[in-house]
């Protein structure tokens, strides 16, 4: 059986309500040109269409809840998948991070005679470099 959207199950209450409606107008119109019994049923069809447009609106109402309680799980993965991206492109950093330094160390061994005070510095950004992948 295929399942009806919030949008056509208001459009169907929405026709209902306006049949109710219509019955009710005519029931209220005078001179009404029917038998009391014909009145009888007329008004109590009017009271389930009433009773139906309640029951389906009911419905609609709840297939929104349930898709918009689907939107928020969707909200969620996507949240939980834009963590995990995150994760990683911190430890992208890190690695760049470790490769910055090692061709700090690697320039300052190079240049060891222009700047001999620069070898320490640069073991020492290489090291903490290797420590943020503990973390």
């Amino acid at each position: 059986m295929p399942v009806l959207t919030a949008d056509q199950l208001n459009s169907i209450a929405s026709n209902l309500l306006a049949i109710g409606e219509a019955i009710d107008d005519y029931l209220d119109s005078p001179p009404v040109k029917l038998q009391p019994a014909q009145i009888t049923s007329l008004g109590a069809l009017r009271d389930k269409i009433f009773a139906d447009v309640a029951t389906i609106s009911g419905a609609a109402l709840s297939v929104s809840l349930d898709d918009a309680a689907g939107a928020v799980t969707g909200l969620n993965k996507i949240t939980a998948n834009i963590d995990t991206d995150i994760e990683h492109l911190t430890d992208v950093q890190k690695v760049i991070n470790a490769a910055g330094a090692a061709v700090n160390l690697a320039v300052a061994i190079i240049g060891v005679e222009t700047d001999p005070g620069a070898i320490p510095g640069a073991v020492s950004g290489l090291i903490n470099a290797i420590k943020a992948f503990s973390k």
